[in-house]
């Protein structure tokens, strides 16, 4: 959890900085909102955000540093989710457990047909402007809440024979997200690298590439006192960008 505080404080101080640099202007400027739509293998979704960038140095740069806040709602089909704990899939937590060997004696499954969450988490974002009408950027969830509907999921226990001793068993997304480093993570969260192109000085279109962490806790705790199971995917998204005061002119 320790390095998870640094990099919250790190974020933080940088933006009290950058604030404080950029006072003159007014809190107005390089407030972004972003609506996407976005598809993978079996799963669908969208999402809304806002974002607030600040540029890094005292003149105007290209690098900005940036946060905000950013509603998913995911859709899914015949999705398969894993033993999450990486005390149990790894053996270990923390850092070194993003290392360690794989123990897949103790993982399970729970298969749901149509998985729903929808989640709000706060992240950390930087992007790059080149050429003044392109940005590059990286975006971190870190932290924050999942909802949704109940679900009905089969679960199977790597002990059994495939197909063997399934068990129907109620399931939910989990409530709460936080980003702690590969299997350590709870939740639903997202990683994301985007680029966007801006037709004019408020608008742009934007396409990004996630790779997301969706998370179900069943109803009943089960084989090695678990309930908590992991769904791990790729996926894609479009969208478009409104920015009403940008600090760029064309």
């Amino acid at each position: 959890m320790k390095y998870i505080y640094f990099l919250i404080i790190t974020i933080a101080s940088f933006s009290i900085q950058a604030q404080t640099i950029e006072s003159k202007k007014g809190y107005k400027y390089n407030n972004y909102f972003t609506l996407s739509g976005m598809a993978g293998s079996d799963i669908y979704g969208g999402s809304v955000a806002w974002s607030h960038f600040h540029n890094v140095g005292k003149k105007r740069k290209n690098l900005k540093l940036g946060y905000g806040i950013r509603v998913h709602a995911l859709f899914g089909v015949n999705r398969r989710f894993v033993t999450a704990p990486a005390k149990l899939t790894r053996n270990v937590t923390g850092p070194l457990a993003v290392f360690a060997e794989k123990q897949k004696n103790n993982y399970d499954t729970i298969f749901i047909s149509r998985p729903q969450t929808n989640a709000i988490n706060v992240f950390f974002t930087i992007q790059y402007t080149f050429k003044q009408r392109w940005d590059l950027g990286f975006i971190l969830d870190l932290v924050g809440m999942s909802f949704g509907p109940k679900q009905v999921s089969i679960y199977t226990s790597s002990k059994n024979p495939p197909g063997m001793y399934a068990q129907a068993q109620s399931a939910y997304p989990s409530g709460f997200n936080l980003l702690l480093l590969g299997d350590n993570n709870l939740g639903t969260i997202s990683t994301d690298l985007f680029l966007r192109f801006w037709i004019t000085n408020q608008w742009a279109v934007i396409g990004s590439a996630h790779y997301m962490y969706n998370e179900y806790m069943t109803v009943n705790t089960l084989r090695l006192d678990n309930d908590r199971f992991r769904n791990q995917f790729f996926s894609g998204s479009l969208g478009v960008t409104f920015s009403p005061w940008r600090s760029e002119k064309f």
